[in-house]
């Protein structure tokens, strides 16, 4: 594949990805018509978004991260069903797009770039370090009405110009209600380098969340994947100044060493182990990519991380100084040896372009 690299931001849409969405989606990367695209939309345009309302905004950020510690459960990663995820897009459908990543402010206690291979073990370095720095939980609320049922995923900030985009998994932004339909989930906060109820870098919350078509319409786990707009904070500093940011792939090399990293609470599938969610648990390997059957369109890796996980970073091409490149996104566990995660191809690459410069 042909390498497009990025080192600074730029408000325009590469011309080989252009051309790529345009073939393969039939519109370009950044369309101003799916701006505010809601569940009503067009169902052909390649990303969907939600704006935040500022009544929402303000009582997000008036949330007591200690209030959500204790009373937050995980979202359950999904087992998913048997049957293959619908519209499977070409791994190589375009060419491969990378953005770099900043390290923002020096970042205390600096490690090696590998630590030993594993399938689910606790992250040994400290929170306020790289890659923990930017990686943190994401706190929202699946209940619509004035009641609340607040969920934990895992985020990851990742540079851009607009310097206050996350990633996570769609499922962690838009799913199923307390009411038992699909929508939007509210009062997303973010919290990086989250440790035992301590916010080193306080609490960010979304202004605008999009996610891929594929993942709105038809709850397709290939393409189980959202980007996040984030507030600045009190002080107005937006996210990645304050705490850096990895960079992102797209259409990528379906396969490598990874470093899985999430906030998982232990369930039955993950017996022996006593996380809380309340700290930063890794997974080390190689990853498989699967081209047909069931897990068409994803990858797998072997890791025992649990719910609470969901939406964490698998980082390829970390340096010396844990920074990385995040190739996609934890997604979906059918057995309890491995977690599987969404292939980021152009749909992913769409999202990304329709949040990095608002």
């Amino acid at each position: 594949m042909r390498t497009i690299t990025t080192s600074t931001f730029r408000r325009f849409a590469l011309a080989g990805a252009a051309t790529a969405l345009a073939a393969g989606l039939g519109t370009a990367p950044v369309p101003a018509a799916h701006a505010d695209r809601t569940h009503s939309a067009d169902s052909s345009s390649p990303a969907v978004g939600h704006r935040v309302s500022p009544a929402e905004q303000r009582r997000a950020a008036n949330v007591d991260v200690k209030h959500l510690e204790r009373v937050s459960k995980p979202l359950r990663i999904s087992e998913r069903d048997g049957t293959a995820p619908t519209n499977v897009e070409d791994e190589t459908d375009g060419p491969t797009v990378t953005y770099r990543g900043t390290a923002g402010e020096a970042p205390a206690g600096v490690t090696s770039h590998r630590a030993s291979g594993n399938e689910g073990a606790l992250w040994p370095y400290a929170n306020t370090a790289n890659p923990n720095r930017q990686v943190g939980k994401l706190y929202f609320d699946i209940d619509p009405s004035a009641a609340v049922s607040w969920k934990h995923c895992t985020a990851t900030a990742i540079n851009s110009e607009n310097k206050s985009t996350i990633a996570t998994a769609g499922h962690c932004v838009y799913g199923t209600l307390s009411t038992g339909a699909r929508g939007w989930y509210q009062n997303l906060t973010f919290i990086p380098a989250f440790e035992n109820g301590r916010a080193p870098y306080g609490q960010w919350t979304a202004r605008y969340i999009s996610t891929t078509n594929n993942w709105f319409y038809n709850a397709s786990f290939a393409d189980d994947a959202a980007f996040v707009a984030l507030n600045r904070d009190s002080a107005g500093v937006a996210l990645v100044d304050r705490v850096g940011g990895h960079g992102i792939q797209f259409n990528g090399s379906t396969s490598g060493f990874k470093t899985s990293l999430g906030y998982p609470v232990t369930d039955s599938r993950w017996p022996g182990w006593t996380s809380s969610g309340n700290d930063l648990y890794y997974c080390q390997g190689d990853n498989s990519y699967y081209t047909s059957g069931p897990y068409a369109g994803t990858m797998g890796i072997y890791c025992r991380m649990t719910g609470g996980a969901s939406g964490g970073p698998w980082l390829a091409n970390t340096s010396s100084a844990w920074m990385g490149t995040v190739t996609t996104v934890n997604s979906y566990k059918p057995n309890a040896a491995t977690l599987f995660a969404p292939y980021f191809g152009s749909a992913e690459q769409a999202v990304f372009q329709n949040v990095r410069a608002r």
